[in-house]
C-alpha cells in the first residue's frame, strides 16, 4: 500500500496503491499540499484503479483536494474508481465534485484536450 505523486505538466497525479485509508491519506494530503505550494498545478487526478475502499479520512482528503484546486480555478479528477469506490463517492455526493474517468489515461487526455469540464 502507498501513495505516489507524479506530475504530468501542470497535472499532479496521486496514485493510490491499495485502499485509501489511514497513513496513506496523510501521505496524500502532504503530497497535495506540497504540489500546491509552487502554484503551477492546475489539476489534481486521483488514480483509484488499485483502491477497493475509501474511508472517512480518504473522503476528507478528496474534499480538501477538490476545494484547494477549485479555489485556484483548477480541475479535480478521479480515475479508475471501481464500483465499490463509486458507490461510496455517490453516497457522500463527492462524485459531484470531481470529473470521473474510467482510467488515468482518459483523465490525462481530458486535461490535455481541455474536455469534460
Amino acid at each position: 500500500m502507498g501513495i505516489k505523486l507524479d506530475e504530468y505538466g501542470a497535472a499532479a497525479v496521486i496514485v493510490v496503491d491499495g485502499d485509501f485509508i489511514g497513513p496513506d491519506v496523510l501521505a496524500a494530503r502532504r503530497a497535495l499540499t506540497d504540489s500546491l505550494d509552487p502554484g503551477e498545478v492546475t489539476a489534481f487526478v486521483f488514480d483509484l484503479s488499485k483502491a477497493a475502499f475509501i474511508d472517512s479520512q480518504g473522503l476528507e482528503a478528496l474534499t480538501f483536494a477538490a476545494a484547494a484546486i477549485h479555489s485556484r480555478g483548477g480541475r479535480a479528477l478521479l480515475a479508475g474508481a471501481d464500483n465499490n469506490c463509486r458507490k461510496i463517492l455517490e453516497m457522500t455526493r463527492l462524485d459531484r465534485r470531481f470529473e470521473m474517468f474510467p482510467s488515468l489515461e482518459a483523465a490525462l487526455n481530458a486535461i490535455r484536450d481541455g474536455g469534460h469540464r
